[in-house]
């Protein structure tokens, strides 16, 4: 889909642009498929997701503050949102990450004594926060500067996330 397509005729002459216009801008017409940033911002919006179900699923633990990190994550995702409109993306609704587990091994996971699940959703938790740590690094490489600011917060918050994990592994 190239941005400057219109939504009703399907292409750009409908907002009255010319061919003339069009050829001159040759090589500066992107397509979202093409775009490593707007790819690499729904990688990491996905990764946002699952680490929301994974925080999520230790909120019965007393000695986390999983709620936080929720929302924290939540937030992330909303801010990886706009980021990528911003940038004329499309977010992504499919996963792009796969953490789901199969049938059976859910009914195998809930008959393992509670400590042992919660000891692999940590390291699965500390994995996804590395994942978001090297994510947030490679999106501000290819970041415009307009959006550096947003992701070294977000940076900040997967960090301290990962610090507060290490100390309950």
């Amino acid at each position: 889909m190239i941005i400057l397509q219109t939504a009703g005729s399907g292409n750009a002459s409908g907002m009255g642009v010319g061919r003339g216009l069009l050829a001159d801008l040759g090589g500066q017409v992107t397509t979202f498929e093409e775009n490593d940033y707007i790819h690499k911002l729904n990688r990491t919006l996905q990764a946002e997701m699952h680490a929301v179900a994974a925080y999520r699923s230790l909120s019965s633990r007393p000695d986390t503050d999983s709620l936080s990190a929720q929302e924290s994550h939540q937030r992330a995702g909303r801010e990886l949102v706009r980021l990528i409109i911003e940038n004329r993306g499309i977010p992504e609704d499919r996963a792009a990450l796969s953490f789901g587990l199969a049938p059976r091994l859910i009914r195998l996971v809930v008959k393992v004594p509670s400590r042992f699940t919660d000891r692999m959703t940590l390291g699965t938790l500390s994995r996804v926060e590395l994942q978001l740590i090297a994510s947030y690094r490679k999106l501000m490489e290819l970041a415009p500067s307009r959006d550096m600011q947003v992701l070294q917060e977000l940076l900040a918050c997967s960090e301290s996330h990962l610090s507060a994990l290490s100390e309950l592994l």
